[in-house]
C-alpha cells in the first residue's frame, strides 16, 4: 500500500490520485446502519402485526364460540302509567261538526311488565362447534325471568265512534303509532340485560276506547283534555288514557348484562289486552341470538 494511504489517499502508479473523504465514508457507514436498524424494525413491526391479529382472530373465535339461536315467551301482568311521573301529550282533530276525528297521544314513561318469573324458553339450537352447553346457558337467562318495557310512545287514535251525551264522553278507535323502549330482562340468578327496542304499534281486532282522566285519576269531560296544552302529568292534569286498550307491537330489541357480558337480540312481539287496570297479553321472542363471551 502507498505511504498516502494513510492519509486517505489512494494512488496507483501511473494513475491519478483519489482520497476518500472520511466523513463520506461516516456517513455512508451511518447510511447502512440506519438501513438495518429500519431493516429491523419493520421486521419487529411485521412480527408484531402477525401477532396482533392472531390474537384479534383468536378474539373473534372466542366470541363466536358459544351462541345460540331461541324463541321465548312471557305473559303480560301489568300495563300502566307510573303516577306523577309519566306525561301525555295530546293533540286533537275537530271537525266543523263538533266531532273528533282522530286524536294524537304522546306518551312519556309507559311501562309494560310481564308476570314475575313467567318467562320460559321455548326452544333453543346451538350454534357453531365450540357451543356446547349454550342452549343450557340461555335457558338459565330466560327460564322463570321476568321482562320489562319502559317506552314512549306516539300513537294516533283514529276514531270510529263517540257519543257526545255520554257521562264522561269517551272516544273509540283504532291505533297506529311506534315506540322506543327500554327492554329489560332480569332473570331468577340476579343478572339483568338491559338495551334497546322498538316496536310498531298496530290495533287488534278490537278497538280501543280512550277517557280523559283528570288530577286524582278521576275521568273528567273530555273538553278538559281538548284544552290541556302541552304534555300533562299523569295523576295530577287531564290526559288522555285507555279505558280498554287492544294492540300488537312489533319490532326488534337489542340488550346485553353489563356484569357477565352476555349479549340478547331478536325480534319482539307483545299483544295486550287491557280493560280498566286488568291487564292480560303475550311477550314473545322469536328469532333471538344469544351470545356468551
Amino acid at each position: 500500500m502507498c505511504a498516502r494511504c494513510a492519509e486517505g489517499v489512494i494512488q496507483h502508479p501511473g494513475e491519478m490520485a483519489l482520497r476518500l473523504n472520511p466523513a463520506y465514508l461516516n456517513a455512508t457507514g451511518v447510511i447502512r446502519m440506519i438501513g438495518k436498524n429500519m431493516i429491523l424494525k419493520r421486521s419487529v413491526m411485521v412480527a408484531i402485526a402477525v401477532i396482533a391479529l392472531m390474537t384479534l382472530t383468536a378474539g373473534v373465535a372466542a366470541a363466536a364460540s358459544s351462541r345460540s339461536k331461541f324463541t321465548a315467551s312471557a305473559d303480560v301482568g301489568l300495563v300502566g302509567l307510573d303516577p306523577f311521573v309519566s306525561t301525555v301529550d295530546s293533540e286533537f282533530k275537530v271537525k266543523k261538526s263538533g266531532a273528533i276525528k282522530w286524536v294524537k297521544i304522546t306518551t312519556v314513561g309507559e311501562g309494560v311488565f310481564s308476570d314475575p318469573g313467567s318467562m320460559s324458553m321455548d326452544s333453543c339450537t346451538e350454534k357453531g362447534k365450540h357451543s356446547a352447553g349454550a342452549c343450557d346457558a340461555t335457558s338459565d337467562i330466560l327460564d322463570g325471568a321476568t321482562v320489562m318495557s319502559i317506552h314512549s310512545s306516539t300513537a294516533k287514535l283514529k276514531v270510529i265512534f263517540q257519543d257526545p251525551s255520554a257521562e264522561p264522553m269517551f272516544l273509540v278507535g283504532t291505533l297506529k303509532g311506534k315506540l322506543a323502549a327500554t327492554i329489560t330482562i332480569s332473570s331468577s340468578g340476579g343478572d339483568v340485560l338491559s338495551g334497546p327496542g322498538t316496536l310498531k304499534i298496530r290495533s287488534t281486532d278490537l278497538p280501543s276506547t280512550y277517557i280523559c282522566l283528570g288530577a286524582g285519576f278521576v275521568p273528567v269531560e273530555l273538553a278538559d283534555c281538548i284544552n290541556a296544552s302541552g304534555p300533562q302529568t299523569f295523576g295530577a292534569d287531564p290526559v288522555m288514557v285507555p279505558a280498554e286498550l287492544h294492540v300488537i307491537d312489533t319490532g326488534k330489541f337489542s340488550i346485553e348484562s353489563p356484569t357477565s357480558g352476555i349479549q340478547m337480540k331478536g325480534k319482539l312481539q307483545v299483544v295486550v289486552d287491557v280493560i280498566g287496570v286488568a291487564a292480560s297479553g303475550k311477550i314473545e321472542v322469536t328469532k333471538g341470538r344469544a351470545i356468551f363471551p
